[in-house]
C-alpha cells in the first residue's frame, strides 16, 4: 500500500508539472458589482448551528434533493416526512408553478431545524422550470450578443427572480465550450465554441446573479462540450490531451474561478488524459476534483456534483458508495442521491470505518453553513405569494428579454438586402415553414410595408410549377424557417421537404432566409450562402418573431455574432458588419424601466374622453428615442359601439394635412432649390398680380401672417335658400362635367373649382401683417406644388414619400384603396351633404376641390404618422434614404414672425411664445418642438429636445362637428403632458 501511495503521489506530481499553464487569467470584461465569494470566517450563527448538529445531521447538510411542486398532497406529505426525519441541507426544485413552489418552500422552511438551501436549474431564468413566467434567450443565443453588459443584466434579473422566490442557488451558467455540433445534451445550452466568448458571457451572467446574493454554479467541470453522448443516459468520454483541455475546456472555468464564482458543478464525464482510472467519472475523481479544481486551479468555493441519479454515474456504481466516492473526490454538496437515507447511512459508516475523516464532514458542513449565512438564511423571512407572478415578470426581466433578443439577431450574410429598401418598387412575399402560427411575425412585417404572407406546410407536398406561379409577381421573398429543434436529432428539426423548398426559392428569387433556431442546423441547407441575406434569430417565441421582423426592416441594430461555426460561416464573424437602426423600433415602456402601468393616466384620459362623449374612439401612439413605447386603440368608430377601433383603422387628419402633405412637399422642393419660401406669392402664381395679394410672401402664407380670412364657406354657393343642393351644381352619378366627388353618390360640377380660387383672390385681406389662422393660403400652396411638379399634390406626396416610407395607410381618397370598414366616419352632415361622411373628406372646402387639397383631405393612422414624425425628427432621413436636407427642414421649423407675436413656423405650429399665452401643446413641450392639430380631433407633435413623437387621432366631430368637448377638456394636450410627466420622472 505504501508503494502504491508513493506511485500515486509521483503520478500527481508529474501530472501537475507537465500540465499546460493558463496563458490568460482574466477575461477582458470584468464586473465589480457583486459581493465576495464564500469566505470561511468566524460566525456565532454558523458555530451555533454546527454545534447543535450531530454527525448524522452534519452529513445530511451535504445533500440537496430534487423536489417537484406539481405533485399531489400525498407527495407533499412524504416530502415533509423526509425533511423532518433526514434533514437534508437543501432542495432543488424541478417542474412546477411559481405559487406552488413558494408555498412548498415556505412550508418546508418552517419545519426544518436548519434553514434549507433552495436551488433551481434555471440557465435561462425561472421560466425554464416554472410556468407562467417570461422566458429569456437560450445560452447559445446569448453567445451571439456582443454587449456583455446585457448578459450581466440578465444574470441580475434572474437573481432578482430567485430572490423573490426564496431561491439561493442557481445551477448556471453552463461553462462548457461546445465545439461539437453533434453534442446531444450541451449544444444550445453553451454560449458557443469560442472559449473566450464562453468565459466572458459566463462571467457577466455570474456577476449579475451574485450581485443579487444568489449563488451561481458553473458547470460541467472539466467540460462537457465535446461529447457525443448524454451523461443522463451513459458515461461520455472525452479523449483530448491535457494540453488541449487546459487550452480550451478548462479556460472558462479558470477565468470564472479567478473572478470569484461561488459554485462549480462537476460532470459525469470520463477524461482519461486527466484521470486514467478505469473511466472514472470526473465527479468521482479526486485527481480532477480535489487536486485539479481545488488545489491547482485554486477554487475555494462550493463544489456541487451533478445529479447522482444520472446513468452517467450510476451504471457501474452502487447507490451509497457513489455518494461516499463523491465526497472523497472533493465535492462539497451532493445532488440528487438515488436514496437519501441509504446515502447518509453509507457516509456515516465510512466515517466509522475511518475511510472519511469526521473532520472532513465538519469542515464541509461549516462551509455550507457559511454559504447559507452569505445567502441570508440566518435571518430568513418567508416571501409572500401575493403578486408573485406579476413581480417575477417585472419590468427588469421584460427589458432584459427585449434588449437581449434585439442584440442576438445575427446577420450572417447580407448582399445589400437588409434592411429591406425600395419599398415603393418591391412586392414582398413572406413564406413561413414549420409552424401553424406565424401571426406575430406577419403582423410585425406589415408595420413596415405591405408584405403578403403564406403558411407553407411540407405535408402538402412541393409542386414546383405551382410555387413558381405563386412567386412570379414578387421581387423579394422572405422565408421564415420555424419548427427547428435545439438538438441534433432529425436534422435539428428541419425536414427534407422544407430544405427542398428553401433551395428552390433561393434558386428562383432573391430570398432573405430568417432562421428561427439552432444555427448548427444550417449545415443541412446547401444553398445557405446563396441567399440574398441570412438572419439567424435563434428562438421562436412571440417576441423572437416580432423582433426578427423588425430586424429585416432596420427596426433594430444588427450586431449579433455567430457563436458557432457552420458551413463556411465562422464563429465570431460578422460578414456584413453592423447594420444600424434606420426605421421605427416597436418596443414597450420596459425599455425605459417603466412598467405596464406607467401610462395608466394616458389610458384613463383616453377612456374619459370616450365616456364623456368627447369622441367615440381614438388611436394613440408615442415614440421615444426611435422606439414606439405606447400604441393603443380606444373606443369605437361610432357611438353605436358596433365596431371597435383597431390599429389599422384610418382617420381623416383634417389640418394635419398641412404638415403631412403640403409642408412636407415644400420642404423637399426647397431642398431641391425648386422653391423658396422667401419669394412673393406672385412669383409662383402670377395671376394674382394686381390684386391686394401681390405683396404677400410665401412665408406669410405658411405662418398665417398674410391677413387672409380663416375660411370661406364655398359650398353655400351650391345650396339654395332652404339649404338644399342646387340641381345645376350636382349629379348623383359621375359625368364628364360633374366629376368632383364630394360624398357618396354626389358629384359637383368641375367648373366650380375655378370659382373657389377666384373667390379667395377676390376676398379682401382680413388682418394685414397680423397673425390670423387661415386655411385659404394652403389652397394656393397645393396649386403651387402642382405647378412646380407637373403632378397633383396627392400623387406627388404618395410617390415621393408615403410609398417609399412604408406609410401604407396614408393618402387622399381612401375609398380607392381600402374597405369602408377600415375608415372611421367623421360626421353626420345635416347641412351640406345630408349624409354620414364616411371615406370622403370632412372639410367642406377640400370636398368641393374633389377631396384633395393643401389644407385638408389626407387620411392616415397613428403608425404612419409616427413614421412621418420620425422622418421629421431625423431631419429628412428614414429607412436609410434621404428625403430632404436638414438645412431646408430647419428653415421650416423655426418661428418666422415671433417679433410680431406669432408663434408659428412655416407650415408647422409651435408652442406658445409665453407660458401665459394660449397654445396648442402641454406645458412641457420644448420650444424646439413642432406639429399641428386637426379639426376632426387629430394631433401630431414632434419634440427634438425630448426625441419624441406623439400622435392622437380621433373623430370627435362624429356625429356632430359642434361637439367641442375634446377641445374644452384639453384631452390631446393632457395626454401629451401625461407622457412627459412619466418620462421626465
Amino acid at each position: 500500500m505504501r508503494l502504491l501511495s508513493k506511485i500515486f503521489i509521483l503520478f500527481l506530481l508529474l501530472f501537475f508539472l507537465t500540465g499546460q499553464p493558463f496563458k490568460e487569467r482574466h477575461s477582458s470584461f470584468t464586473f465589480k458589482e457583486f459581493g465576495p465569494p464564500i469566505k470561511v470566517q468566524e460566525s456565532a450563527w454558523v458555530d451555533s448551528v454546527l454545534n447543535s448538529l450531530n454527525l448524522r445531521q452534519r452529513i445530511a447538510q451535504l445533500f440537496m434533493i430534487d423536489v417537484y411542486s406539481n405533485q399531489n398532497k400525498a407527495y407533499l406529505n412524504r416530502l415533509k416526512k423526509q425533511i423532518t426525519e433526514l434533514q437534508p441541507g437543501g432542495l432543488v426544485f424541478m417542474k412546477g408553478t411559481p405559487t406552488a413552489q413558494l408555498n412548498i418552500t415556505n412550508t418546508l422552511q418552517q419545519i426544518t431545524q436548519v434553514p434549507l438551501f433552495i436551488g433551481i436549474d434555471a440557465e435561462t431564468g425561472l421560466a425554464m422550470r416554472l410556468d407562467s413566467l417570461i422566458a429569456l434567450p437560450k445560452p447559445m443565443a446569448v453567445g451571439a450578443v456582443q454587449d456583455d453588459q446585457l448578459v450581466f443584466e440578465m444574470g441580475e434579473a434572474v437573481g432578482l427572480q430567485c430572490q423573490r422566490m426564496g431561491i439561493h442557488i442557481n445551477f448556471a451558467p453552463v461553462l462548457d465550450v461546445n465545439n461539437n455540433p453533434d453534442n446531444p445534451i450541451i449544444n444550445y445550452r453553451s454560449y458557443g465554441e469560442d472559449k473566450r466568448n464562453v468565459a466572458r458571457k459566463g462571467l457577466a451572467y455570474v456577476s449579475g446573479m451574485q450581485s443579487q446574493q444568489v449563488i451561481a454554479v458553473g458547470k460541467h467541470f472539466p467540460g462537457h462540450g465535446d461529447t457525443h453522448t448524454d451523461s443522463h443516459e451513459t458515461l461520455p468520454v472525452i479523449r483530448h490531451s491535457k494540453e488541449r483541455l487546459f487550452d480550451i475546456e478548462l479556460y472558462p472555468f479558470k477565468n470564472l474561478i479567478d473572478n470569484e464564482i461561488i459554485g462549480i458543478m462537476t460532470g459525469h464525464i470520463a477524461v482519461p488524459s486527466l484521470d486514467s482510472g478505469n473511466y472514472r467519472p470526473a465527479s468521482l475523481s479526486p485527481i480532477i476534483v480535489q487536486h485539479l479544481l481545488k488545489n491547482r486551479m485554486g477554487f475555494k468555493g462550493l463544489v456541487f456534483t451533478d445529479a447522482l441519479n444520472m446513468r452517467g454515474v450510476t451504471r457501474d456504481q452502487v447507490p451509497g458508495e457513489i455518494e461516499v466516492q463523491a465526497l472523497l473526490a472533493g465535492n462539497d454538496v451532493l445532488l440528487f442521491p438515488t436514496n437519501l437515507e441509504l446515502a447518509i447511512n453509507a457516509i456515516e459508516k465510512a466515517v466509522a470505518d475511518k475511510r472519511i475523516p469526521e473532520s472532513l464532514i465538519n469542515q464541509k458542513c461549516k462551509t455550507i453553513l457559511q454559504a447559507k449565512l452569505w445567502s441570508g438564511l440566518a435571518s430568513y423571512k418567508s416571501p409572500t405569494t401575493q403578486n408573485l407572478v406579476m413581480e417575477i415578470n417585472g419590468t427588469k426581466i421584460k427589458k432584459n428579454q427585449r434588449l437581449l433578443t434585439e442584440a442576438l439577431q445575427t446577420l450572417v450574410y447580407n448582399h445589400n438586402t437588409i434592411p429591406i429598401s425600395g419599398l415603393d418598387k418591391k412586392r414582398i412575399l413572406c413564406i413561413a415553414q414549420g409552424t401553424a402560427n406565424a401571426s406575430p411575425y406577419f403582423t410585425q412585417l406589415n408595420q413596415y410595408a405591405r408584405v403578403d404572407t403564406l403558411l407553407l406546410s411540407s405535408a402538402l407536398g412541393f409542386n414546383k410549377k405551382e410555387l413558381n406561379e405563386l412567386l412570379a409577381p414578387y421581387q423579394l421573398i422572405i422565408v421564415g424557417q420555424f419548427g427547428l429543434s435545439e438538438v441534433p436529432g432529425r436534422q435539428f428539426g428541419i425536414s427534407s421537404a422544407e430544405l427542398e423548398v428553401i433551395n428552390h426559392l433561393i434558386a428562383s428569387k432573391p430570398v432573405i432566409l430568417n432562421w428561427f433556431g439552432n444555427p448548427y442546423g444550417l449545415k443541412y441547407l446547401e444553398s445557405a450562402d446563396k441567399a440574398a441575406a441570412l438572419l439567424v434569430s435563434f428562438g421562436n417565441t412571440k417576441i423572437d418573431q416580432e423582433i426578427a421582423a423588425q430586424a429585416l426592416f432596420g427596426g433594430v441594430q444588427l450586431s449579433g455574432i455567430l457563436p458557432v461555426s457552420v458551413r463556411n460561416f465562422k464563429a465570431g464573424s460578422v460578414l456584413s458588419g453592423n447594420v444600424q437602426q434606420v426605421r421605427l423600433n416597436y418596443a414597450g415602456p420596459e425599455v425605459f424601466d417603466l412598467d405596464e402601468k406607467a401610462f395608466s393616466k394616458v389610458d384613463s384620459l383616453a377612456q374619459f374622453a370616450i365616456d364623456t362623449g368627447a369622441t367615440p374612439g381614438c388611436q394613440i401612439i408615442y415614440v421615444k428615442d426611435g422606439r414606439v413605447i405606447y400604441n393603443k386603440c380606444f373606443g369605437y368608430h361610432t357611438y353605436t359601439k358596433k365596431q371597435a377601433v383597431k390599429p389599422g383603422d384610418i382617420y381623416d387628419l383634417a389640418s394635419v394635412t398641412k404638415i403631412a402633405a403640403t409642408t412636407l412637399a415644400l420642404v423637399k422642393l426647397t431642398s431641391e432649390q425648386k422653391f423658396d419660401p422667401s419669394f412673393r406669392l406672385i412669383q409662383y402664381l402670377p395671376e394674382l398680380e394686381g390684386t391686394d395679394k401681390d405683396k404677400i410672401k410665401i412665408s406669410q402664407l405658411l405662418a398665417h401672417q398674410a391677413g387672409l380670412k380663416s375660411w370661406i364657406p364655398f359650398y353655400r354657393n351650391t345650396l339654395d335658400s332652404l339649404g338644399k343642393i342646387k340641381p345645376e351644381w350636382y349629379r348623383n352619378q359621375r359625368t364628364d362635367s360633374f366629376n368632383i366627388p364630394v360624398a357618396r353618390d354626389l358629384y359637383l360640377k368641375q367648373s366650380f373649382v375655378d370659382s373657389v380660387f377666384k373667390s379667395i383672390a377676390d376676398t379682401p385681406l382680413y388682418h394685414k401683417n397680423r397673425y390670423f389662422y387661415s386655411d385659404l393660403g394652403f389652397y394656393w400652396l397645393g396649386k403651387i406644388i402642382r405647378n412646380l411638379t407637373a403632378d397633383s399634390l396627392q400623387n406627388y406626396v404618395q410617390s415621393n414619400f408615403y410609398s417609399k416610407l412604408g406609410m401604407q395607410h396614408t393618402g387622399y381618397f381612401p375609398l380607392q384603396r381600402f374597405n369602408p370598414d377600415r375608415i372611421v366616419p367623421t360626421e353626420n352632415d345635416l347641412f351640406f351633404r345630408k349624409q354620414v361622411i364616411h371615406g370622403y373628406v370632412h372639410d367642406q372646402g377640400a370636398a368641393v376641390l374633389g377631396g384633395a387639397a393643401g389644407h385638408a383631405g389626407l387620411f392616415s393612422n397613428t403608425n404612419d404618422m409616427a413614421i412621418l414624425g420620425q422622418l421629421f425628427l431625423n431631419k429628412g432621413t428614414y429607412g436609410g434614404e434621404n428625403y430632404f436636407s436638414p438645412r431646408s427642414f430647419e428653415l421650416f421649423t423655426r418661428p418666422y414672425f415671433s417679433r410680431r407675436h406669432n408663434r408659428r413656423a412655416l407650415g408647422f405650429d409651435k408652442p406658445a411664445l409665453k407660458t401665459s399665452d394660449p397654445g396648442p401643446t402641454s406645458a412641457s413641450a420644448s420650444p424646439e418642438s413642432f406639429g399641428h392639430s386637426g379639426f376632426t380631433g387629430t394631433f401630431l407633435w414632434v419634440d427634438p429636445q425630448n426625441q419624441s413623437v406623439y400622435v392622437f387621432l380621433s373623430n370627435r366631430t362624429f356625429p356632430n362637428a359642434e361637439n367641442k368637448l375634446l377641445l374644452d377638456l384639453n384631452i390631446r394636450t393632457e395626454i401629451q403632458q401625461a407622457f412627459y410627466d412619466v418620462l421626465q420622472h
